[in-house]
């Protein structure tokens, strides 16, 4: 018996074709062309691990081509990276703009276009920089404008945002667009061929010429308003100046003023004497009477110091006037000076000088001086007058024996 498979159908044996069949122990007679028919016994086959169907194999395949890219696509990333960041550190990569276009720049604006030709029919967008504003408050604004249109040849069109087309040639990677101006002008604006980054670069150029252009501004108009302070200063000191003459001027017509009453006063002191000296002669009655007449005419005399007083009163506040003008001025030269001093080599036409000041403040002085020592004369001669009257007076009461005479009032104060 020969050893063998267990019974079934095999191919045959011999090499020939078909399937023979096997009884367990020889091979029969029996034969197919074919596989083992449906009537057949169940045949096992054995395992075979290194066999693998289609779709298994196209697994492994992908699964080997994906980690292979995986690390592939990390050596990639690690060669090209600019450094190796130490574990745990940040890592920034500046990916540079893609794509070129056409740029057009220009007095406070940056145009970058970039389209797709699709068989002269044009799609796409552009990036519009541009300033508003005056400096020193000039700033940039931007905006992103669909583009669309037509290129025929060296013949294109271009339509912004939908708007109306403007028209134009290009010609060895630049073409020219005719812009309608608010004034019903066309005005020709230039694009060239140019990488992204060349507008970044223009855009940052733009900002640059609009911060200096803030700066300038802000700084020409600061040195015009210390100009102007300095031009206000001096000219506020000129007035100072100017007013002093007058206050002096009014101090000196209220001194002219004191004489009338120190007449007035003098004239009463004459009446009051003579009726002291009438009152000598009288007798009885008669002579307290002309006493109290004497007393009247003292009286008179006083009343006149005081009108006296109200004089020298306004002559003081005249003199206070001017030395609140001399501190004033003083003060308003002491702000000139600071001012020149922050804008060194700046002298406004007609400004007052050290010297200029200095003799208007000794001036006014001198009228200060003047109408006080004048002023005060006249109180003491005003008060002497009073003193005399109240004398006579008493001499009066005394010679009439008439009693107490009235007491002299107080006298005026000098001014200062």
């Amino acid at each position: 018996m020969t050893s063998g498979p267990p019974p079934g159908w095999y191919p045959d044996p011999s090499g020939g074709p078909g399937w023979r069949w096997w009884d367990g122990a020889d091979w029969s007679d029996r034969t197919q062309e074919v596989g083992p028919p449906l009537s057949a016994p169940h045949q096992p086959r054995k395992r075979r691990w290194w066999t693998l169907r289609w779709w298994q194999w196209a697994v492994a395949i992908a699964l080997v081509m994906l980690v292979a890219g995986g690390a592939s696509l990390l050596t990639t990333s690690s060669s090209n990276s600019p450094s190796s960041p130490a574990a745990g550190s940040a890592s920034t990569t500046t990916v540079p703009p893609v794509g070129n276009g056409y740029l057009a720049t220009g007095d406070g604006f940056v145009d970058f276009i970039q389209w797709n030709d699709d068989d002269g029919t044009i799609s796409g967008t552009a990036q519009s920089v541009t300033t508003t504003g005056t400096a020193p408050n000039l700033s940039t604004s931007s905006d992103t404008l669909t583009v669309s249109g037509t290129l025929n040849g060296p013949n294109i069109s271009l339509s912004f945002d939908g708007g109306p087309q403007t028209f134009g040639t290009i010609s060895g990677g630049s073409f020219t667009l005719d812009f309608p101006q608010p004034d019903g002008t066309l005005a020709p604006i230039t694009f060239n061929q140019a990488p992204a980054a060349q507008y970044n670069s223009a855009v940052t150029t733009l900002k640059q010429d609009v911060a200096q252009a803030n700066q300038t501004a802000a700084n020409a108009q600061a040195l015009q308003q210390e100009e102007q302070k300095i031009d206000n200063d001096a000219a506020t000191v000129n007035a100072d100046i100017n007013n002093l003459p007058g206050a002096e001027a009014s101090a000196s017509q209220d001194v002219q003023a004191i004489p009338t009453a120190l007449h007035s006063a003098a004239s009463d002191l004459a009446t009051t004497k003579a009726e002291e000296q009438t009152t000598a002669g009288q007798s009885g009655y008669q002579q307290c009477d002309d006493a109290y007449s004497t007393s009247d005419d003292a009286y008179a005399v006083s009343d006149d110091s005081y009108s006296v007083g109200d004089d020298a009163s306004g002559v003081q506040n005249d003199v206070n006037g001017i030395r609140q003008d001399i501190q004033g001025l003083q003060s308003d030269f002491a702000a000139l000076q600071a001012d020149e001093s922050n804008l060194p080599g700046y002298e406004p036409a007609g400004a007052p000088t050290q010297a200029t000041v200095s003799q208007a403040i000794a001036t006014a002085n001198s009228a200060i001086s003047s109408a006080v020592a004048t002023t005060n004369g006249y109180i003491d001669t005003v008060n002497a007058d009073v003193t005399a009257a109240y004398q006579y007076a008493a001499e009066a009461y005394q010679a009439g024996n008439c009693g107490s005479a009235p007491s002299a009032s107080s006298p005026e104060q000098h001014i200062s």
